[in-house]
């Protein structure tokens, strides 16, 4: 069927040759089978404006579909990267947590203490208030 549509749409472009070109002569010289090229076809001004309609809104859709792809792509590269920093905080934790033992906490407690006691106290039963002026 495709042979087809070629053959006649050659059949047509010979005719319209043979309509628009007019053999001439010039210096004794027949130019009557001139070839020809057609470089473009004019389809007129409400189908070109309909084709270049066409292809702007099928650019503005690619467009908007490469948009969200790089907008998916940063978001997952974003999620991943959240969950690396998670996990390793989560090993980070555990390690400290392993080696924490009541000695070491001691230590730190001494290391952290300028040698005064605390100025008040509360526990066990007794209230904490403060007096009001």
């Amino acid at each position: 069927m495709a042979k087809k549509g070629i053959k006649y749409a050659l059949i047509l472009v010979a005719f319209l040759a043979l309509l628009i070109i007019q053999p001439f002569t010039y210096e004794n010289i027949d130019a009557g089978n001139v070839g020809f090229c057609v470089r473009s076809i004019n389809f007129g001004y409400e189908k070109n404006a309909s084709i270049q309609a066409r292809l702007k809104a099928e650019n503005q859709a690619k467009q908007a579909d490469a948009e969200a792809k790089v907008k998916v792509a940063t978001a997952t590269g974003e999620a991943q990267a959240l969950l690396v920093r998670a996990k390793s905080e989560t090993e980070a934790n555990r390690l400290r947590q392993s080696s924490l033992t009541p000695m070491l906490i001691q230590q730190e407690w001494i290391k952290k203490w300028d040698g005064k006691l605390p100025t008040r106290q509360a526990g066990g039963n007794t209230s904490f208030m403060m007096p009001i002026k």
